[in-house]
């Protein structure tokens, strides 16, 4: 059974430590640009051949969205899933729009070494440098925090980019 969830629900199951796999069926392009922290992208096509290997228990829980409530590549992946016999599914109508409007964290594709990128936290932006596959920033950086592009953040003022909306 395919079940809605909203941001405020998935948020929930995060903090309450519960293992939540999040996937974005949105084409290649829109997810490297900008997605959900530790989601996977996949489409309709791709289910068959790469749910065991993403998700080996038929009863983990998993949220599928796209980019907004007019999405339909998410309810197709969803669908594809339960036929597979996964049994804890959510559909996030939403989806990743919703997500970033409400000031949520983001992050995109890894930037490759020297890049220089954003982190993006609840306190305001850090501009940083890849080295080695890692992300090195200023004094107070931790794990955790989520890594956006350069043009993605000139988007945002500071105050924007670090303001998390408490609902």
């Amino acid at each position: 059974m395919i079940r809605e969830i909203t941001r405020k629900q998935i948020d929930l199951k995060t903090a309450l430590g519960e293992r939540v796999f999040l996937v974005e069926a949105v084409p290649q392009g829109s997810y490297e640009r900008r997605h959900i922290p530790t989601a996977i992208r996949m489409n309709a096509k791709q289910v068959r051949r790469n749910a065991q290997t993403y998700f080996p228990n038929l009863g983990a829980e998993i949220v599928v969205y796209g980019h907004d409530e007019n999405s339909t590549e998410p309810r197709l992946v969803a669908r594809k899933l339960e036929a597979l016999g996964y049994q804890n599914l959510f559909y996030y109508r939403a989806g990743k729009r919703d997500w970033f409007k409400a000031g949520e964290f983001e992050e995109a594709v890894h930037a490759p070494p020297g890049a220089e990128v954003v982190v993006k936290t609840p306190r305001g932006v850090v501009l940083g440098k890849v080295l080695f596959g890692a992300l090195v920033a200023g004094a107070g950086f931790a794990a955790g925090l989520m890594i956006t592009s350069k043009v993605n953040a000139r988007s945002y003022s500071k105050s924007q980019a670090g303001k998390r909306r408490s609902e």
